[in-house]
Order: structure tokens, then C-alpha cells, then sequence
């Protein structure tokens, strides 16, 4: 395999980026014209797409005949998923204090069935400010938060957290604004990432790749049997709160 090398971007396109790109076209002699949100059109021999895979048929107009319907038709029903995440900056690491009666941290990553899913550390020095994620949940968790307000995130994130470690004071140790971001509803991402659903697997990675009806069939059987889900808590039960 030859490595290669790519010069910094910097190098490459001296000067500030270009306007956000609103319509992609064919020109008369075959380039790809790009328009900018000011109006500005240049002609280019390729393009490359970076952006979310949803802007091509929401924020920007792209010629139908760029595309092949297959590829419109992959666009169209790629599904991507809520997520929201919900950060808060501390005047220290404090996690990594010990505690007296175990001889363990104060605190450490937490994997909980609580409204804040995922809660991380972020340590940048004994002495230096850190970052806490308190709550990074996806699809219907996320949209819990969505209407709500970055002050009520942070304050129904913390109500769960004390839940998890009754004796922890992380409020004492807040500093700077909280920052919280739900994916779907920034207009320039519309979601967080691809949904690895059974259907949505089965679909990229049999119906496209093989010519054969049984094997995607027999694909899609495969990832939807309840056999390769994990099993829930017994009924009348709460899965642990808790995990290190």
C-alpha cells in the first residue's frame, strides 16, 4: 500500500474558507459550477462533499443529473439519528480525588439506564479547568431534551447523577456557561450520525452489494432476530444505574 501526503490545507487554499455552498450544477463545458449563499458562481473540475449527506436535498439545490437515481434514492432513505450532548466546565479535576472509605476516585465514567445515559471526564491537568459531558443520549433520550433549555438539561442531569453519587457535590464545582447541543435541530447537521438499524444494515450491505433477493432477505432476518438483541431487566426490575 503507497501512504500519501497531504499538504495542510492552509498551503493548499491560502486565505479565509469560502462562503457555505447553496446549489451544485453542470455547466455547458462540463465543470461542476459552484454557487455560494451570495450568489457567486466559479466552475470546478470536481467537488468534494464533506457535509452531512442530508444538506444535498435540504439546504442545497443539486442538478438531478449529477447524481444517478440509485444514489438520490440511497440519499433519500438514509436515516440518522437524535443525539444530544450537554457539557459543563469545573474548576478542576475533582473526579480523581479519593474517596476515604474505598480508596477509589470520587467519580468516573458513567454508564447508567438514567435519563443521562453516558456521563464523561475531560482532564487537562491537576491544576487546569476541566470538562464534564453529563449527558450524552441518543434517540428517544435525546428527545427528552429537546425542548428543553441548557439550564434545565444541566439541572435534570445533575438531579440524576446524585442519584448515582448521593454524597458528590459537582454543583460546588461548576464554573463558566454550560454548552448543549441536540444534532437535529442544528441546520447544518440535521442529525448525529448514520442509523445502524437492522433494516438500515441489511439494506447497505446486501441489497446494494449482491444481486440476490434471498441472501438480502436472509440478511435482514439475521440482524432483525431477537436472538442477537441483548435481553432486557426482568420485568417489575431497573437495569444498574451504574457501571465502572
Amino acid at each position: 500500500m503507497r501512504a500519501i501526503r497531504f499538504d495542510h490545507i492552509s498551503k493548499r487554499f491560502p486565505g479565509a474558507p469560502r462562503p457555505a455552498v447553496v446549489r451544485i450544477a453542470r455547466s455547458p463545458s462540463g465543470h461542476l459550477a459552484i454557487t455560494d449563499r451570495w450568489g457567486a458562481t466559479k466552475s470546478f473540475d470536481a467537488c468534494l462533499v464533506t457535509c452531512h449527506s442530508w444538506l444535498l436535498t435540504t439546504y442545497m439545490q443539486v442538478e438531478e443529473r449529477i447524481f444517478s437515481p440509485k444514489l438520490w434514492m440511497a440519499l433519500d432513505r438514509t436515516r440518522f439519528m437524535q443525539s444530544a450532548k450537554t457539557f459543563i466546565m469545573v474548576d478542576r479535576p475533582f473526579w480523581k480525588d479519593k474517596d476515604p472509605k474505598t480508596g477509589r476516585d470520587l467519580m468516573s465514567m458513567t454508564l447508567t439506564d438514567r435519563l443521562t445515559r453516558g456521563t464523561y471526564m475531560f482532564d487537562n491537568g491537576d491544576d487546569r479547568p476541566g470538562v464534564i459531558c453529563l449527558s450524552y443520549s441518543w434517540m428517544s433520550d435525546a428527545m427528552k431534551m429537546l425542548p428543553l433549555s441548557v439550564d434545565k438539561r444541566v439541572k435534570l442531569a445533575l438531579d440524576a447523577l446524585k442519584r448515582v453519587y448521593p454524597t458528590l457535590d459537582i454543583e460546588s464545582h461548576i464554573i463558566g456557561d454550560p454548552i448543549t447541543v441536540s444534532w437535529e435541530t442544528d441546520p447544518n447537521f440535521l442529525g448525529a450520525f448514520k442509523g445502524a438499524l437492522p433494516a438500515t444494515i441489511a439494506i447497505t450491505t446486501g441489497c446494494i452489494a449482491t444481486s440476490s433477493r434471498t441472501a438480502c432477505r436472509r440478511r435482514s432476518a439475521a440482524f432483525s432476530s431477537p436472538a442477537t438483541t441483548s435481553p432486557g431487566p426482568p420485568p417489575g426490575s431497573r437495569a444498574p444505574s451504574r457501571l465502572r
